[in-house]
């Protein structure tokens, strides 16, 4: 099990995800041009603040 902590893009709170669970994670923007990554999990998904470059590092971390 994966288990990695990201930053929710509307509120700032943390969470724990299970990396396992995930469907696919991408880097897209707001209409103002705000940067962030969509993580899918099935039809339900959440928008954080950490890139996939981070998000990867956090993964490979989680692993060791």
């Amino acid at each position: 099990m994966k288990n990695i902590t990201l930053t929710v893009n509307s509120t700032g709170r943390e969470v724990i995800v299970n990396w396992d669970n995930v469907d696919f994670a991408k880097s897209t923007q707001s209409d103002y041009g705000d940067a962030y990554v969509e993580v899918h999990f099935g039809d339900k998904y959440i928008n954080v603040k950490e890139t996939l470059q981070q998000i990867h590092k956090k993964c490979l971390h989680a692993l060791a």
